[in-house]
C-alpha cells in the first residue's frame, strides 16, 4: 500500500474580517462561486477565483448549519439552529423569502430536487420535510420513520428518491412521489453523511469509526425506472403530457440504455404530435410491451 503524503499547504485560503467559525459550505455548479454559513448567523457569497467576498447575507436568527445550491445556480437555501430556512437569489445574494419555520429543532441538512422545484430538509426533530420555496408552503406531511436525529439527506439524480442518514444508524431510502420508505440500510454506527453516486445506482454513507459504506439501490427490474414510468403513466392518464415527458427523460438521463423509457416517451411524444421526436425514440427500441400506453 503506497505511503500517504501529508499536505499542509492549501491552494487557497478564504478569509474575511469578523468571520466566525464556518459551519456549512456549498459550491455552485459552475464552480465559480461558493457560499458559506457561519456561527455568527450569516452567509457569505465568495468568488472562487479571486477569493473575494461578494456579499454578506443576513437574515437568520441562529447558527447556519446547512446549505444547498440549486442545479441552475439560481437559488441558495440555508437552514439554521432555530429550525428556520431562507431562500436567497443565487446571483445577487438577496433574500427571496422571510425565514420559514420549517422544523421544531435545528436543521442539519438541506437539498434541492434536480429541477429546483422543492427543497428537502432534515432536522433534529427526527423528520424530513419538503418545501415549495416560491410559496413557503410545506409539500405533503412530515416524513417519519427514523428514531433519532437526521444528520444528512440527498436527492437522487432522477428526482424520484431521497436518502436520509440518521443517528439511529440507518440510511432510509424514500420514494418522493408518495413519501414512503422503500428500503432501509442498517449501519453499525451513527451516521453523519449520505450521497448518491453520479449514475444513481448506489448510496454512500459515512459516520463514526472511520467507516464509509456503499449500498446498492434495489434494482427490482430497475427500481428508479419503475418509479419514473409509474408516475409518468399517471401523468399521461390525467393528460399532463409535459410531466410524463419530463419524468421519462430523467429516467433516460439516469440510464442511457433504458429502452423501456424510450418506448414510453415515444408514445408520449406521439400524443403531443411531436412526430419527429416520437420517431427518434421509437427507432431506439422494439416495442415489446403494448400494455403501458393508457387507452
Amino acid at each position: 500500500m503506497p505511503k500517504l503524503i501529508a499536505n499542509t499547504t492549501p491552494i487557497r485560503t478564504f478569509e474575511a474580517v469578523g468571520w466566525s467559525t464556518k459551519t456549512a459550505v456549498a459550491v455552485f455548479p459552475n464552480k465559480r462561486r461558493m457560499v458559506t454559513g457561519s456561527e455568527d448567523h450569516t452567509l457569505r457569497l465568495w468568488d472562487l477565483e479571486t477569493g473575494v467576498v461578494l456579499k454578506k447575507m443576513e437574515g437568520h436568527g441562529g447558527r447556519v448549519l446547512a446549505l444547498a445550491v440549486s442545479q441552475d445556480g439560481q437559488i441558495i437555501a440555508s437552514g439554521d439552529f432555530n429550525g428556520e430556512i431562507i431562500a436567497w437569489h443565487g446571483e445577487t445574494g438577496e433574500s427571496l423569502t422571510q425565514p420559514i419555520k420549517a422544523h421544531h429543532k435545528y436543521i442539519f441538512s438541506v437539498d434541492f430536487s434536480p429541477d429546483g422545484a422543492v427543497l428537502a430538509t432534515a432536522s433534529d426533530d427526527i423528520t424530513l420535510r419538503l418545501w415549495d420555496l416560491e410559496t413557503g408552503v410545506q409539500v405533503g406531511h412530515p416524513w417519519e420513520g427514523h428514531t433519532n436525529e437526521i444528520n444528512a439527506i440527498a436527492m437522487h439524480p432522477s428526482g424520484t428518491l431521497v436518502a436520509s442518514a440518521s443517528a439511529d444508524n440507518n440510511v432510509r431510502l424514500w420514494r418522493l412521489s408518495d413519501q414512503r420508505t422503500v428500503a432501509i440500510f442498517k449501519h453499525s454506527s451513527l451516521l453523519t453523511s449520505v450521497t448518491f453516486s453520479a449514475d444513481g445506482k448506489h448510496i454512500f454513507s459515512g459516520g463514526l469509526f472511520e467507516k464509509t459504506s456503499v449500498w446498492q439501490i434495489p434494482k427490482r427490474a430497475s427500481f428508479t425506472q419503475i418509479l419514473a414510468i409509474t408516475t409518468a403513466r399517471n401523468a399521461c392518464v390525467t393528460g399532463d403530457l409535459d410531466t410524463a415527458q419530463e419524468l421519462l427523460t430523467q429516467a433516460i438521463h439516469t440510464n442511457a440504455n433504458d429502452h423501456t423509457s424510450y418506448a414510453h416517451r415515444s408514445f408520449v411524444m406521439a400524443q403531443k404530435h411531436a412526430w419527429d421526436l416520437a420517431l427518434d425514440d421509437a427507432i431506439k427500441v422494439s416495442y415489446t410491451d403494448l400494455s403501458w400506453p393508457p387507452h
